[in-house]
C-alpha cells in the first residue's frame, strides 16, 4: 500500500493505470507512479477540475474542467487535443475503450460525444431531467450508461441512441455506476449509501 500526503485540500478523483494513478485537485492534476512510488507529471488547468480518467489502454487521460476537456498522451504528456465546451456546466467525461469516442455529460442533464479523429460533435443526447452526474462506456465499446440527480440510471446502445435501451429508477439520486468487466453489469452507488448491482440488458 502507498500513499501521498500532497495538500490540505480535499482530493476530488483519481484514477489509475497499469502502473500510475492521477488523482484531481480542483486546480491541477498529479501523476504518480505506483510501482516506483515516485512523482511523475503535475497538469496545471485553467478553472476548476470537475473529472479525469484514463482510457481502457491507458495511452491517453483525458481532464474535464467546467468548460473544455484536455486530452494528454500519458506518456510524452503532450496535449492530444483541447476541446472547448459551448457550456461550462461540463460535470464528467469518460473515452470509449478503443479512444474513438469521448463523452462529456452536463448538469443540464444531457450529454455529448465527440469524434476522437475530428472532434467534433457526433452525438447530442438529452436523457434525463436533472444533472447528468457520470457517463461511462461499457468494456465492450458498445453502450453507455449514464446517471443522474433525477433517480435514474440509462443503458444506452451506441447504434441507437434516441432512446435508451433501459433504464432504472432508484428512490434516491444515483451518485456513480461501474461496469462489470464483462459488460453484463452495472453498479449503481446512490446518495442514501446504497449500492446495487443490475444486469445491463433487463435492468
Amino acid at each position: 500500500v502507498s500513499a501521498w500526503l500532497c495538500s490540505t485540500s480535499r482530493w476530488q478523483r483519481a484514477t489509475m493505470s497499469t502502473d500510475r494513478v492521477a488523482a484531481l485537485h480542483p486546480n491541477v492534476v498529479v501523476v504518480w507512479d505506483v510501482m516506483r512510488q515516485r512523482f511523475v507529471k503535475q497538469l496545471r488547468l485553467d478553472s476548476e477540475g470537475v473529472y479525469c480518467c484514463y482510457s481502457a489502454d491507458c495511452k491517453w487521460l483525458a481532464v474535464a474542467e467546467v468548460k473544455q476537456v484536455r486530452v494528454y498522451d500519458a506518456s510524452s504528456w503532450g496535449l492530444v487535443h483541447n476541446l472547448h465546451l459551448k457550456r461550462d456546466t461540463a460535470l464528467c467525461c469518460a473515452l470509449s475503450p478503443q479512444r474513438r469516442l469521448l463523452a462529456v455529460s452536463y448538469q443540464d442533464g444531457l450529454y455529448e460525444l465527440y469524434d476522437s479523429l475530428t472532434w467534433k460533435r457526433v452525438h447530442k443526447v438529452r436523457g434525463h431531467a436533472d444533472w447528468c452526474r457520470r457517463v461511462h462506456f461499457s468494456p465492450d465499446g458498445e453502450k453507455i450508461v449514464s446517471v443522474s440527480m433525477d433517480r435514474t440510471a440509462k443503458i444506452w446502445n451506441l447504434d441507437k441512441l434516441k432512446k435508451a435501451a433501459v433504464v432504472i429508477k432508484r428512490a434516491r439520486y444515483i451518485n456513480d455506476a461501474c461496469w462489470s468487466p464483462d459488460s453484463e453489469r452495472i453498479a449503481l452507488a446512490t446518495c442514501d449509501g446504497t449500492v446495487t448491482v443490475w444486469n445491463a440488458e433487463t435492468g
